[in-house]
This record gives C-alpha cells, sequence and structure tokens, in this order.
C-alpha cells in the first residue's frame, strides 16, 4: 500500500510538474501573441496614418489643380487671346468663331458619361485661337473642362480632343 500510496504520489507530482509546464509555456504563447498583436496593431495604425496622408495630399493637389483649371477658363472668358492672325485665317477658311461655337455645340466628344441618370451637356466654349477651343461641360453632378483642337476643310470643322479633366 505504502508503495502505491507513493507511485500515486509521483503521478501527482509528475502531473503537477507537467500541468504547471503546460500553463507557464501557454503563458508565454500568450504573451507572445498578445506582442505580435500589438506590434500589428501599430502597423496597421501606422499604415492607416499614412495613408490618410497621402490620400489628403492626393486631395490637395487635386484642390490646386481644379483652380489652376478653373483661373485658365476664367482668365479665357475675360482676356480674349484671339488675335489678328486668326482673324484672318478664319476668313480665310470662310468661317467664323460663332460656326465653330456652334459646331462644338453639335459634338459628342464629351470624354466621359453622365452619372446617376445624367447626361453631360456643354455650359461653356472658348474659341482660344485658329487651331483650339476651350470647352466646359456637366451633368448636374460632375463638371469638367476640355481642350479640343479643329481643323476646317471646305468650310467643314471636325474636331479632336486634345485633353480632358473631371473636377
Amino acid at each position: 500500500m505504502k508503495k502505491s500510496i507513493l507511485s500515486l504520489l509521483i503521478a501527482l507530482v509528475f502531473i503537477v510538474v507537467v500541468l504547471g509546464y503546460l500553463l507557464i509555456r501557454s503563458t508565454d504563447e500568450a504573451n507572445d501573441l498578445k506582442q505580435q498583436y500589438q506590434k500589428l496593431d501599430e502597423e496597421l495604425a501606422l499604415l492607416q496614418n499614412t495613408s490618410s496622408n497621402e490620400i489628403n495630399d492626393l486631395k490637395n493637389q487635386l484642390s490646386q489643380f481644379s483652380l489652376r483649371v478653373f483661373n485658365l477658363a476664367s482668365f479665357l472668358s475675360e482676356h480674349s487671346v484671339f488675335n489678328e492672325y486668326d482673324k484672318a485665317f478664319l476668313e480665310a477658311k470662310e468661317v467664323s468663331s460663332e460656326s465653330i461655337i456652334d459646331a462644338v455645340y453639335e459634338t459628342d466628344l464629351i470624354p466621359v458619361e453622365g452619372v446617376l441618370g445624367g447626361s453631360q451637356y456643354i455650359t461653356k466654349v472658348i474659341v482660344i485661337n485658329a487651331h483650339l477651343v476651350f470647352v466646359e461641360f456637366e451633368d448636374g453632378h460632375n463638371a469638367g473642362s476640355m481642350f479640343l483642337s479643329y481643323e476646317i476643310t471646305d468650310k467643314v470643322i471636325s474636331f479632336s480632343l486634345v485633353s480632358h479633366y473631371i473636377y
């Protein structure tokens, strides 16, 4: 009986030692996992902050560019850059700047589709010179502008999109 009690005690001590070891090991693993989680959480916060800063920088650049386009449109509206050479060129082609403006309104060169059921329409046309037109457009939700080059052949005006920008 003493042997069986002694064996039982040894087995019990062994189990307690193993359980203690497992408890210490699982606690260490839990601490390691907690540290890894905190590190990942810090990295995520840093990435979110960096992304947020980059987005804000891009928004600022977009605002500045929009302002430059708006200022250019305002300048073109207020200050005619259409000179004597341009007038003589159009007269030789037997075309007026008004006919160029009318022809722009008849084109379908707006490079974007309307959104939310709207359709894009032209709001302003400025003939810059004998080869270039500035056009503003919108659909009630989004607005933009574009530069069109044009050629006149036998009193027929044809346009090509040079560039565009959506505000």
